[in-house]
């Protein structure tokens, strides 16, 4: 089993260690916003880094600079483009929840106006 940490508290080396300890789950990525945390992770045996809600492009590659894990980025509303974001050395972007909940609105929206 892949998992991937978003929280960002203290409680991620725990979780680490017994995922790796149960033999049967690997710790994919983890998530903050501090590159103290990534060297941290590398060594605990995390494979890539996520860091959440974090828009300053200039923060986004100092952190690609100084991070031993790939870094990862999540879009949200109003953040800067993806291609803006891939020139930070940024090496994956997802897009998180966002287009789900645009999409449940517009079907919501929809099927109010069919029930007028």
């Amino acid at each position: 089993m892949r998992v991937g940490l978003l929280s960002t508290a203290a409680i991620n080396r725990s979780l680490m260690a017994g995922a790796r300890e149960s033999g049967v789950a690997e710790v994919v990525a983890v998530a903050s916003r501090d590159a103290g945390r990534a060297r941290a992770y590398a060594d605990a045996g995390a494979n890539g880094f996520f860091v959440p809600l974090l828009a300053d492009l200039k923060l986004l590659e100092r952190m690609c600079a100084n991070s031993p894990l790939p870094v990862n980025f999540m879009t949200f509303p109003g953040c800067p483009s993806n291609a803006a974001v891939a020139a930070t050395g940024i090496a994956r972007i997802s897009y998180g929840p966002f287009p789900y909940r645009d999409l449940m609105k517009q079907l919501e929206e929809e099927a109010a106006a069919l029930l007028r």
